[in-house]
């Protein structure tokens, strides 16, 4: 099993409070996670990052840690959605752009 190491963790955890910070993991197998932005109740809140390796994988909205609202998603391969989520999902009108120069509008 991956053990999750916290390496920064600077979450503001009072109820209600709503506050912009970092949190950074390290997995044992040398995977860095960072997550920047705002912070509710301890889960993501409004806009931040997503971070993975030094390759941003998200930025867009949050709402109670989950995508929501507008946003974009980038894939390893090079692929990537710019649009609405919701509850982690795309959802709604979107765009989406493969590697080989292939956009889908929908």
């Amino acid at each position: 099993d991956e053990e999750l190491k916290p390496m920064q963790m600077e979450i503001n955890m009072k109820e209600n409070s709503k506050m912009t910070s970092i949190m950074a993991l390290e997995l044992t197998l040398g995977v860095r996670i960072e997550i920047t932005g705002d912070f509710k109740e301890g889960l993501k809140d409004g806009h931040g990052k997503w971070v993975k390796n030094n390759l941003v994988i998200y930025e867009g909205s949050f709402k109670q840690g989950l995508k929501n609202g507008q946003g974009e998603y980038y894939w390893p391969s090079g692929n990537n959605y710019k649009g609405s989520f919701k509850n982690d999902k795309r959802h709604g009108y979107g765009i989406m752009k493969w590697i080989d120069g292939t956009v889908y509008k929908g």
